[in-house]
């Protein structure tokens, strides 16, 4: 509870506390108006419009209603009550005053100092801007039961945003096919654009027509995204931030870009992907070892020279018993025709099998190159070099090859070869070279 007097110098910079815990904020104006504006300029300094889920609660004087509900410090606070009590001063109610008589004015004073009037700052409620909505009042000596707030819903959490009525949002945008385009309506920057049919539009025109509100699109003038630097965006969260503009379009989440604005995801994400040349055949005198994989081919040279070495070794040696020997009759080496019988064997598979992949492969051409699927199969590709256009090397790609940790990124970033700055044409969305 902030209770404002004279002695209120120092409003705490931590009193949002956790931020995951519900908050309230009680303000109590008692001392004037100089307090009101003070307390009301210390909410600002302190970054209240940063916090709109907080709920406020202004205890004060009647006359003083609308010039603190519509007080700029609470332009996004979603949930604030004024409770406004007798004043000395006579006002004027917001809502229709009763018709006083001068034989009751005295009993209606009195009357007044023990009831308490509850207002609530409404959103959209006055034509698509903020206002102030009567909700009721109360006697302050009355038994607890026949003043509470039954069944009635002083926050209005349900409907706030159901009915913009009318409201009008700007939208801060760069051309960006097929995701976002349209056409330019003026040679000066920051004037409302001619929206054509893309993605975007589409989903700005269906939330308009269910939300009840309307939209202009501004185009930023440096078709940037934006850039931090000590705190500050540039481009279009800069826009944001300064609360020039209440959206913008295709902007992608990072650790500093979430400090400033509120991302929606409203379609999957738009890849950085690798793209390269279609693959080519391999060249003709590489058909005759294509039916076989390296590792096959690997196999069949290793059990030939196997093969070649045993039946050798094997023979020697039965020419040396018969030598030493000589057998009545002349002998034959049952082993060396055991090994000759399987290596006939072993020879009719592989001929068959490569006679059979050979056919396939000269039938149906599919020996291509293969292309680098990822990062790290294209860092290990001899003689591959790669780049990317100016403009899309901003922003979050940018910070993402820039600032990541992981060596084959790095890599990546160092040979990375920026071609000539392009934009897209206003007109059509073609890219045309700067």
């Amino acid at each position: 509870m902030l209770a404002v007097s004279l002695e209120t110098e120092h409003l705490p910079y931590g009193l949002w506390g956790d931020s995951n815990s519900c908050r309230a904020l009680i303000l109590h104006l008692d001392n004037g108006k100089n307090n009101t504006n003070k307390a009301l300029r210390l909410l600002e300094t302190d970054g209240l419009r940063k916090q709109p889920e907080t709920r406020v609660v202004v205890v004060g004087e009647r006359r003083d209603v609308k010039e603190v509900l519509l007080h700029h410090s609470l332009r996004n606070t979603i949930h604030a009550l004024y409770l406004a009590v007798h004043s000395n001063t006579p006002i004027k109610a917001l809502h229709q005053p009763r018709l006083y008589t001068n034989l009751h004015y005295f009993e209606d004073e009195i009357r007044e100092k023990q009831e308490v009037w509850v207002y609530r700052r409404c959103l959209y409620c006055n034509y698509g801007n903020a206002g102030v909505q009567y909700m009721r009042h109360s006697k302050l000596t009355s038994p607890a039961s026949t003043y509470q707030v039954n069944g009635l819903n002083l926050f209005n959490e349900n409907d706030e945003f159901y009915n913009f009525d009318g409201h009008q949002l700007k939208f801060i945008s760069a051309m960006y096919f097929p995701y976002i385009e349209f056409e330019a309506n003026s040679d000066q920057p920051l004037t409302p654009v001619i929206p054509k049919d893309s993605l975007d539009v589409r989903l700005a025109d269906t939330f308009s027509e269910k939300l009840n509100f309307t939209f202009i699109i501004l185009e930023e003038p440096n078709r940037s995204w934006g850039e931090e630097r000590d705190g500050v965006f540039s481009g279009m969260l800069g826009y944001l931030q300064r609360e020039e503009a209440d959206l913008c379009t295709n902007a992608a989440p990072s650790s500093g870009r979430i400090k400033v604005a509120n991302f929606v995801r409203s379609y999957p994400v738009d890849l950085v992907t690798l793209i390269s040349l279609k693959p080519q055949p391999l060249p003709n005198y590489l058909a005759l070892i294509r039916p076989f994989t390296g590792s096959v081919w690997v196999g069949v040279l290793v059990s030939v020279v196997v093969w070649g070495i045993t039946l050798w070794i094997f023979q020697l040696v039965w020419s040396r018993a018969i030598l030493e020997v000589p057998p009545p009759e002349p002998s034959v080496t049952v082993s060396g025709q055991i090994l000759i019988g399987w290596w006939l064997l072993y020879c009719l598979v592989i001929f068959t099998g490569y006679q059979s992949s050979l056919i396939s492969h000269l039938t149906v051409d599919t020996a291509k190159t293969k292309p680098p699927e990822t990062m790290d199969d294209l860092v290990k590709r001899d003689g591959w070099s790669w780049g990317i256009e100016s403009w899309i090397l901003t922003g979050i790609p940018l910070e993402y090859f820039s600032r990541h940790t992981d060596p084959v990124v790095q890599k990546i970033y160092r040979n990375l070869e920026v071609s000539c700055q392009m934009r897209l044409s206003k007109m059509n969305g073609i890219p045309e070279e700067l």
